[in-house]
């Protein structure tokens, strides 16, 4: 009699009569004494294997397994056979999974070996297979979650901060005109903007503005601003006046004046007299004399004078005269008199006489004595009578 070996997939001790069946999660070939585990990575399901199978991708097993298990989420295995491996930072992996899948846009995974991935808040944002998100940043903002990019800040808006949900409108006084700014331009001094704004307005003629305002102001009174866009008003020159909020200041009337800044013009008082646009009443010339608010001096009449300055003009006293327009009173010359406020002087009658300048009246020769009159006007004197004559004798 002889020794049969036994087949693969059995196995018996020197001296049996007979082979034993291998089991499950063992195998081995013809002839053999022992059964063999599976190694890691594969296994046999029944008894009397011949050989073990590799577990397929996605699974796993350790040594003289009867089947293979699934890796767990976060882990892969690529290849049949292999053993499971955690996934990278960025990726993730469902239970038995053969391959990691990258996270996607607007989500996130820091750690290795995870089963999923987290999702970006607003105010961040990521490409795939991202570690962190990153921070939305200045300018930019987003406010929905797992959103793979930032968005920029509208005109008339902008996001001082990293990480913002929103953008804010300019506040009053500033704007923006670009897209994606972290910050507000200031609206120039003469210019304004409510809230908001993509742009700044002018100031109209008559108002005007500071830098960062949000209103124009009206110039005020005793200035003026006569073009669009001013950042200060004018004071109105010596001569003119203004309202509030007007573009040009209105000129002083003839007899009126004014300093520079003035909100009216003021009269000239008696005695002064100033021209359209006058910055200073002027005093009347000597010989002549003005009221209040005019805007020329007059000549004195006749038989009057005056002084520079002068309210009005003074009458000539009795003894002198004047013609229109003097500056002084003159003395009547011999022979000659004048009540008060002449305009000339008299002459005496034929037998009076005025033997002096700036007699008031003429009077009678003295007894025995006539009034003898000489070549030139108003020339004489009282004479002593003759012999053999009276002081009637002519």
């Amino acid at each position: 009699m002889t020794c049969k070996a036994c087949m693969a997939g059995k196995y018996s001790d020197a001296g049996s009569s007979y082979c034993d069946d291998c089991w499950a999660g063992t195998y081995s070939l013809t002839a053999a004494s022992v059964c063999v585990g599976c190694a890691p990575g594969r296994f046999s399901l029944t008894a009397v294997s011949s050989q073990c199978t590799f577990c397929p991708c996605g699974t796993y097993s350790s040594a003289s397994a009867t089947e293979c298990s699934s890796c767990p989420a976060g882990k892969f295995s690529a290849a049949p056979g292999g053993s499971c491996s955690a996934c990278f930072a960025g990726q993730f992996s469902a239970t038995g999974a053969c391959a990691c899948a990258d996270c996607e846009a607007g989500q996130f995974q820091e750690v290795a070996g995870e089963g999923h991935c987290s999702t970006c808040a607003a105010g961040r944002f990521s490409s795939a297979s991202a570690i962190v998100c990153g921070e939305c940043p200045a300018g930019k903002h987003q406010q929905q979650s797992a959103s793979e990019e930032c968005v920029d800040c509208e005109v008339g808006k902008f996001a001082m901060w990293t990480q913002q949900t929103s953008c804010v409108h300019c506040p009053p006084g500033k704007y923006q005109s670009d897209t994606g700014y972290n910050h507000c331009a200031d609206c120039a001094a003469g210019q304004f903007a409510l809230e908001g704004r993509t742009l700044c307005t002018n100031c109209t003629a008559g108002q005007y503005s500071t830098t960062r305002s949000d209103r124009c102001s009206e110039c005020t009174a005793g200035s003026y601003s006569s073009a669009p866009g001013a950042g200060v008003c004018n004071a109105c020159a010596a001569g003119k006046f203004s309202t509030a909020g007007v573009t040009a200041c209105t000129a002083c009337a003839a007899g009126y004046f004014s300093v520079s800044g003035a909100t009216t013009c003021a009269g000239c008082l008696s005695g002064r007299f100033s021209v359209v646009d006058g910055s200073a009443c002027t005093a009347c010339p000597s010989g002549k004399f003005t009221n209040a608010q005019s805007a020329s001096c007059k000549d004195c009449a006749g038989g009057h004078y005056s002084v520079a300055g002068m309210v009005s003009c003074h009458l000539c006293e009795a003894g002198r005269y004047s013609s229109p327009g003097s500056t002084v009173c003159t003395l009547c010359q011999l022979n000659t008199f004048s009540l008060g406020g002449a305009l000339t002087c008299s002459a005496c009658e034929l037998g009076y006489h005025a033997p002096g300048l700036g007699f008031t009246e003429c009077s009678d020769c003295p007894v025995d004595s006539y009034f003898k009159p000489v070549d030139g006007p108003n020339a004489g004197a009282c004479t002593l009578c003759d012999v053999g004559t009276y002081a009637d004798c002519s």
